[in-house]
């Protein structure tokens, strides 16, 4: 009876280690499924909130470009304004007698050639037919500039 009983405890055993070996072997396939199920939902979210991010800081740039070509478009208007104002002194002293009107056009004129603002901008004044009657570059004063294009064209 004694082998009996050895075979039954050995067969138990034996169903035991093999219940249990196979139980290990279908979890393990089970965590990994749901660990990389895990893996890709993160790697999604991650994707999702740095595409959220790029929007959002693609949002911001726009805004502030076009905040920067408000507060510029401000100064230049601020700028022309103080450059109307210079202008405006000449023909004053023109209307009270202190110049005769060639002598305030020539000194206006040679005024605004000097006005800076920015990092290099200036101003220039053109005639009614294109000509430059007042520019920084002494080789674009007196020429006409009809026929000229920027960089844009």
């Amino acid at each position: 009876m004694h082998s009996f009983k050895s075979k039954i405890l050995f067969l138990i055993l034996g169903i035991l280690i093999i219940t249990t070996f196979i139980f290990l072997v279908l979890t393990q396939k089970e965590v990994e499924r749901a660990m990389l199920n895990a893996a890709r939902d993160t790697a999604r979210n991650m994707l999702h909130l740095v595409k959220l991010n790029v929007e959002n800081e693609y949002q911001s740039l726009l805004y502030h470009k076009e905040y920067a070509l408000v507060r510029y478009k401000e100064q230049l208007q601020n700028v022309v304004g103080i450059v109307e104002s210079h202008l405006d002194s000449y023909y004053e002293m023109f209307e009270k007698g202190i110049l005769n009107e060639t002598e305030a056009q020539q000194l206006a004129l040679k005024s605004v050639e000097k006005f800076r603002f920015g990092k290099n901008d200036y101003f220039y004044i053109y005639d009614l037919e294109l000509y430059a009657i007042s520019h920084p570059d002494p080789n674009i004063r007196g020429k006409d500039m009809s026929d000229y294009l920027d960089v844009t064209g």
